[in-house]
């Protein structure tokens, strides 16, 4: 008798929730500055080299290389903060800055400042604590990282950073129907409904083992971007939970030919192949983990061995 999908899914974990954690979450970092043009960059550049005691052009250079060139933002937002360490803005820039060159916890010392200057009637203050939840969830500060979040969202109810942030916090949490929510509520907000956002709502619905919905929404994830790994791959594994094979393979193959070193994707290959009686096609797979992961290989061969001999 053959194993259940959906059980061996629930056993091998670790395996099956690449929609949102088989690599960092892709989050996206706000500014509160606006987009500068090279020639403001340069006025402001030649005002700085005039007069080294301007703070609104230190200001201004900090937040414009803050998420173009992080590492040049940093010595800007420096000088920034040296001149006038009373206002937020060169803190919260340097935050992002350092969250964006992975230095997290350095990015919440300078947030939590941020966040402390800043006017409680300021709009951007719950843009700060979006951010400030983002940089505890990639610390795995979650619980703190979800009370940010929220305090994000009484200040501002339709902030989409907020909104999806919480719903990543909540799966980190386990919490797929809140993490559902907060998930539609950051899709609704944005009118593009990006495929990343369709990725993660079907990467709920596969833990909420509503499995058709979670094909239903990645397809619709892979037609805004078919170059959207995460997507196929669980495309893959919504149809290998509902034991349409050829489908879980035609989708898992696609994975691996956007990225030949999603390793992980063999292992469900294999499976897929092994359950639609391609077992030669399936002990490939296996080979191919073997190269490659070393911590699924003894897994994949038990299941080879009983399923596909």
């Amino acid at each position: 008798m053959r194993k259940s999908t959906g059980l061996w899914c629930a056993v091998m974990l670790a395996l099956c929730v690449q929609g949102v954690w088989g690599e960092p979450p892709k989050m996206t970092i706000i500014s509160n500055q606006p987009v500068a043009s090279p020639e403001t960059i340069e006025s402001n550049k030649a005002v700085l080299q005039k007069d080294p005691q301007n703070f609104d052009a230190a200001e201004n250079l900090c937040g414009a290389y803050g998420s173009s060139d992080p590492q040049q933002a940093l010595d800007y937002c420096s000088k920034a903060i040296s001149l006038k360490p009373e206002q937020p803005s060169p803190y919260y820039n340097i935050g992002t800055a350092l969250m964006l060159l992975g230095s997290n916890e350095k990015a919440v010392t300078y947030l939590e400042k941020s966040i402390t200057l800043t006017d409680a009637k300021n709009p951007y203050l719950s843009i700060e604590y979006a951010n400030i939840c983002m940089a505890r969830l990639n610390l795995k500060q979650t619980d703190s990282a979800i009370e940010d979040c929220q305090k994000a969202l009484q200040l501002d109810p339709d902030s989409k950073l907020a909104h999806g942030n919480l719903g990543i916090g909540y799966t980190h949490k386990g919490m797929y129907q809140e993490a559902l929510t907060e998930f539609q509520k950051d899709m609704a907000l944005n009118p593009d409904t990006p495929s990343t956002s369709y990725t993660n709502i079907g990467y709920i619905y596969i833990q909420l083992k509503q499995y058709q919905q979670a094909v239903n929404t990645l397809q619709k994830a892979i037609e805004q971007d078919p170059k959207n790994i995460v997507g196929q791959y669980n495309l893959g594994i919504a149809y290998l939970d509902l034991k349409d094979y050829p489908n879980a393979i035609s989708h898992l193959e696609k994975t691996l030919q956007l990225d030949p070193n999603y390793h992980i994707a063999h292992y469900h290959l294999g499976l897929s192949y092994c359950y639609n009686h391609q077992s030669a096609k399936a002990k490939y797979e296996y080979q191919q983990l073997l190269k490659s992961d070393s911590q699924n290989t003894n897994q994949m061969k038990a299941m080879l061995d009983q399923y596909c001999s």
